[in-house]
């Protein structure tokens, strides 16, 4: 008889963890502490999961688990947020500390572990960690003082900038850890709304705040 040739079969399309997509679960498109995010792809359950996120450059390994419930095509994690841990917390430098994190690149791959111990692990998506920041301005000889609060902090060898309205501030990268920068703008009209951004490694803060209906700037005004 004929050659059928080749059969495909949707559900062997992969017998390996494969990603397909990384999204935030707030619309942004970069990750920040304290907020959901969603990986999609095949063959994403079957074992017990972690979400494994890697540095490019780096021997920093850091491991969550996902929430419940996953499904084969859906997995979701959410990241820590708040205040560095403790030096003395036992989870101090675990992916359960917001300190551990670095705002930059990040490639995220499921690793998942089967009844028999045998483990998959997933390709790797590349996805930024952006800083969560507040502004807060106020008067100041110069002009207007603008500060931007960074989760997590900014460490030392980062570049840092802040961004207002059409300005930018280029700012000298800090000797210790921080979790906040500020600069001084000169030239600004009171009263005018101007977008503010915190920029680290060249990742800016998101300028849109989707969760406003319909989505809004970041905006503070001018004193």
């Amino acid at each position: 008889g004929r050659d059928p040739g080749v059969i495909l079969r949707p559900d062997l399309m992969a017998g390996v963890p494969t990603l397909t997509g990384i999204a935030p679960r707030d619309g942004q498109q970069v990750m920040r502490l304290g907020g959901e995010v969603r990986l999609t792809g095949h063959a994403l359950a079957g074992g017990e999961a972690r979400v494994r996120f890697t540095r490019p450059g780096s021997a920093e390994v850091l491991e969550l688990a996902p929430l419940a419930p996953s499904t084969p095509h859906r997995v979701t994690f959410r990241l820590p947020g708040g205040a560095p841990l403790a030096p003395a917390d036992p989870a101090a430098g675990s992916a359960a500390d917001p300190g551990a994190w670095r705002i930059g690149t990040y490639t995220v791959e499921l690793v998942i572990r089967d009844e028999d111990g045998r483990e998959s692990t997933s390709n790797a998506l590349a996805i930024a960690l952006a800083p969560r920041s507040t502004p807060a301005v106020a008067a100041d000889p110069g002009g207007v003082r603008l500060t931007m609060s960074a989760e997590p902090p900014i460490r030392p060898g980062q570049s840092v900038a802040i961004l207002l309205g059409r300005q930018m501030q280029l700012l000298d990268s800090p000797a210790s850890p921080v979790s906040e920068a500020e600069a001084v703008f000169a030239g600004l009209r009171p009263g005018a709304k101007l977008a503010a951004r915190l920029r680290v490694d060249g990742i800016d803060s998101p300028v849109i705040d989707m969760a406003s209906d319909p989505p809004s700037l970041v905006t503070v005004t001018v004193p």
